[in-house]
């Protein structure tokens, strides 16, 4: 832009704004001229403010700061730099300068170890300079605007870019202030390198009245944010107060801060120079490296040499090993793994928001202070992080950067104090942070992003939630590969919801009982491992004897098939996870618990628990277990509290059934008492009530209308079929068998499985002390018409059954209302479940296979590498008294 050009410019502006400091008039009369001027179209000199200027418009930048006798300091750097031509003619520029008052501050009191002009070298006279200084004209009411494309976006500017050169200083960084850690090992036993801290431009921040507005900042979060106590209209360059602004030359504008601006570090380079931050930046010094730089070798060495300078090193570049901004390579040229990188890189001096501009927002960081992650290693949830790893600095990357990127945020806007209910991390996690937290006396504004310094840490879900002690222990490899692979840990880590969390440990997972094989005369065990070369979870396969429990022989085969081990995995992951973990208003029950596969548990002495981090009495059972009379005990150490929940470590599966509804009510050896009412079952036409056929393969027959679900089935005495048949209440088979008349016979074989099906309940039903029930229950039989029934069942509905603990049993109230006393009320028909023989709270399991096991012939080819669990669906089995009625 030409010099009369400018003055036009300047001119323009200082009407538009109606400065203050001049006669509104005189900007009128201005007016008038340009317009009276324009008239004559032959005037040779487009720029007639080349020769004369207006009288309002004062000195030159540097006229102005000459003629004062406070700016002594700052006038020497502007000579020194040869800048006196620059700020006396040229250009339009917006300058930031402090008066002698704030270098004599400034020598006192700075990180350059300068206590005197004569001790600043020429690159930091060149970054006091040119970081003070915008290139083009700016009114402290206009430094809040920009453009975004061909868009103004009014009061949404907080950073704008200076006149600073990547060149005006290249570091030596001595060895012994490089980072500790592998990348930089090379380059500590030398001297030290050449470091730029980041490549990118360095940006000022200023924090003033139209962008605080725009984005509702109060002086409150101010206070929080900066530590400063602001009142309206302040203005703030980074958190260097502006004394006096807008100060009017004729190349430009001055505006006074309260102190020398020494350019800020980045975000990084704050918290490594932190005392009170040295652990967490020593967390993300581990994510960091230097980079050979060529391009700024190159022009580092000529801009060095037009000033009679040999420069034979070589320019590093600090990179952070990062989504955005960052390294996505190591100094190799290897890549790095996705889990082992930060959200963006701290040090990007030009931090660009992914949904904004590098005017428009910057980055955050929350920096615990070394107490306070001392504190978290210590106590809570982090003592699972600490008895694994013993120290921070012995946590894997990998782990680490869950924690470093849970405490990195993408945009200020969003993080300001009042919002900070609101905040949430990429998993759409909240926070949790409160102002109280913030220790504003400690935090920074950088050139990329405000540092909040806090008194406490913000652990990932991944560290406090039921999966936390999974993801941290050695002994849960398998267990940690497959909650991963198979994005179990997003629902572990929910914490909206409370689970307990039984967790295999490697050694529990190394003998599973495979289900597919169980019913075979072949049953196998699986011994689950992670091949660290392939990053894979695979499986070897051995031969079970059922009577002893034990393995017979050496492994038959490996399997690596992805869906095979995904059936099986899933499965022992659903039977391992407790909705609701185990607890009754707040305290922990002994009792028979719901797990997400729809299995249930049995809890032994786990009440007062609460406290403790292990017990010698505490066990869990499934219906197998029960069976067997098998009781799963927990690890040394291996009681979790964590913030949705528990986690206990186990080193042997708990067993789920392996036992049908088939199995056990055809057992007249072991369960008697049954015949009668299996016989029933038995005795349909094929596929009316258990079936064993392509879509249905199980153990051994299945229950045909059950559906992936948890059910209760209600067993009559033989006493109470007998009965049942005697009253007529029901027809016997040979009766049905001996209808020739089909319709007939049809209606009979439907009311029989009606009756049948009024005794399988939805849902599952305990009897234990310390879980009451009253309830009502939905069974499998639809409601056919309108008639009224005692439960009030609509047409087309399942009928009902309530559900009571009485005396320590269940009392069932059913439908049936045709029993009526004297005055022609409607006595309730009532059963009972029968506690003597022990004949209730039997667990079974009805398995759902892709293909027929019995058709398996060799373990070591297909069919049994593609086997896979499809399904399954439970049941509890109690005898009752009576045989249940609905009509």
């Amino acid at each position: 832009m030409q010099r009369g050009a400018v003055l036009e410019f300047l001119i323009t502006v200082q009407m538009k704004h109606h400065v203050k400091k001049r006669c509104h008039r005189l900007a009128f009369v201005l007016m008038g001229l340009v317009a009276w001027s324009s008239l004559f179209v032959s005037c040779k000199d487009p720029y007639p403010l080349d020769d004369k200027e207006p009288d309002w418009l004062g000195e030159s930048i540097y006229d102005y700061l000459a003629s004062k006798d406070n700016f002594t300091n700052f006038v020497r750097i502007i000579e020194d730099l040869k800048y006196k031509d620059v700020l006396s003619k040229t250009g339009s520029k917006t300058l930031f300068v402090a008066d002698d008052a704030a270098f004599d501050r400034f020598y006192q009191h700075n990180n350059w170890g300068v206590s005197r002009y004569e001790d600043l070298t020429l690159a930091q006279k060149n970054l006091l300079l040119k970081f003070a200084m915008i290139n083009n004209a700016y009114l402290i009411e206009t430094l809040s605007n920009y453009y975004n494309g061909q868009a103004l976006q009014e009061g949404m500017a907080m950073r704008r870019t200076t006149s600073v050169s990547l060149l005006d200083t290249v570091p030596f960084v001595k060895a012994e202030n490089l980072p500790d850690t592998k990348y930089w090992l090379p380059y500590k036993e030398k001297t030290g390198i050449y470091l730029m801290q980041d490549a990118t431009e360095w940006p000022m921040v200023h924090l003033l009245e139209k962008v605080l507005k725009q984005n509702s900042i109060t002086n409150s979060d101010f206070k929080t944010m900066t530590g400063i106590d602001r009142e309206r209209n302040d203005a703030y360059i980074f958190q260097n107060k502006v004394i006096e602004r807008d100060i009017t030359c004729k190349n430009g504008y001055v505006n006074i801060l309260e102190n020398v601006l020494v350019p800020p570090m980045n975000m990084a380079g704050y918290i490594r120079t932190k005392p009170e931050l040295s652990a967490y930046s020593r967390m993300l010094d581990r994510f960091s490296a230097p980079y050979y730089d060529r391009g700024n070798t190159l022009a580092y060495r000529e801009y060095l040499a037009d000033r009679g300078i040999s420069f034979p090193d070589s320019v590093y570049e600090l990179r952070y090993f990062a989504k955005r901004g960052g390294s996505m390579v190591y100094p190799s040229g290897a890549r790095i793994e996705d889990n082992q990188l930060l959200t963006y890189d701290p040090s990007w001096n030009s931090y660009t928001y992914q949904y904004g501009s590098l005017q428009s927002d910057m980055g955050v960081i929350f920096a615990p202070t070394n107490e306070a992650l001392e504190n978290y290693f210590n106590a809570g949830s982090g003592r699972a992080l600490k008895e694994r790893y013993g120290s921070w600095d012995n946590v894997p990357n990998h782990i680490l950067v869950l924690l470093l990127n849970r405490h990195m945020r993408e945009s200020l806007i969003n993080s300001i104090p009042s919002n900070f209910h609101k905040m949430v991390d990429n998993t759409s996690s909240p926070l949790r942070t409160s102002p109280s937290d913030i220790i504003d006396s400690l935090n920074y504004v950088g050139v990329n992003g405000l540092v909040y310094v806090t008194n406490k840490v913000y652990p990932p879900d991944d560290y406090v939630s039921v999966y936390g002690p999974v993801l941290f222990s050695s002994k849960t490899v398998v267990a940690d590969k497959s909650i991963k692979k198979y994005l179990y840990h997003l629902y572990l880590n929910s914490m909206v919801n409370k689970y307990a969390f039984i967790a295999p440990t490697d050694k529990a997972l190394s003998f599973y009982i495979d289900p597919f094989m169980y019913g075979t005369n072949s049953p196998t065990v699986l011994k689950f491992w992670y091949d660290e070369s392939a990053q894979k979870v695979k499986a070897n396969v051995y031969n079970y004897d059922k009577t002893t429990g034990q393995i017979i022989g050496d492994s038959i085969t490996t399997v690596d098939n992805d869906a095979f081990i995904k059936s099986r995995l899933v499965r022992i992951l659903d039977q391992s996870i407790i909705v609701g973990d185990f607890k009754h208003n707040g305290a922990f029950v002994d009792g028979y618990y719901l797990t997400k596969d729809g299995n249930y548990i049995k809890t032994n002495n786990i009440a007062g628990i609460e406290n403790q981090v292990t017990s010698n009495t505490l066990t869990f059972q499934g219906g197998e277990d029960i069976k067997t009379n098998r009781h799963v005990q927990l690890t040394d150490s291996g009681i979790y509290h964590q913030e949705n929940g528990s986690t206990f470590f186990v080193d042997s599966l708990v067993q789920t059934p392996f036992q049908s509804v088939y199995a056990v009510l055809s057992d007249s050896a072991k369960y008697p008492s049954f015949n009668t009412f299996f016989k029933l079952l038995a005795d349909f036409p094929p596929n009316y009530i258990f079936l064993k056929k392509k879509g249905y393969y199980g153990i051994d027959f299945n229950v045909k209308f059950f559906n992936t679900f948890r059910y209760t089935v209600y067993v009559p005495t033989n006493e109470a079929m007998e009965e049942a048949y005697r009253t007529g209440v029901i027809p016997r088979w040979d009766y049905v068998n001996s209808i020739t008349d089909a319709k007939v016979k049809d209606s009979l074989i439907n009311r029989l499985e009606r009756f049948v099906r009024y005794h399988f309940q939805d849902n599952s039903v305990f009897i234990h002390p310390s879980q009451p029930v009253n309830e009502l229950f939905q069974t499998a039989t639809i409601k056919s018409d309108d008639k009224e029934s005692y439960l009030n069942t609509y047409i087309n509905k399942f009928y009902r059954l309530k559900v009571v603990d009485t005396d320590g049993t269940l009392e069932l109230t059913t439908e049936f209302m045709g029993n009526k006393d004297l005055s022609g009320n409607v006595v309730p028909y009532k059963a009972r479940v029968v506690k003597t023989g022990g004949l209730y709270n039997i667990m079974t399991r009805d398995y759902v296979f892709n293909i027929d096991p019995s058709g398996v012939t060799s373990l070591t080819t297909n069919p049994y590498m593609t086997s896979e669990i499809t399904t399954s669906s439970t049941a509890v089995i109690h005898q009752i008294d009576k045989v249940l009625r609905f009509e």
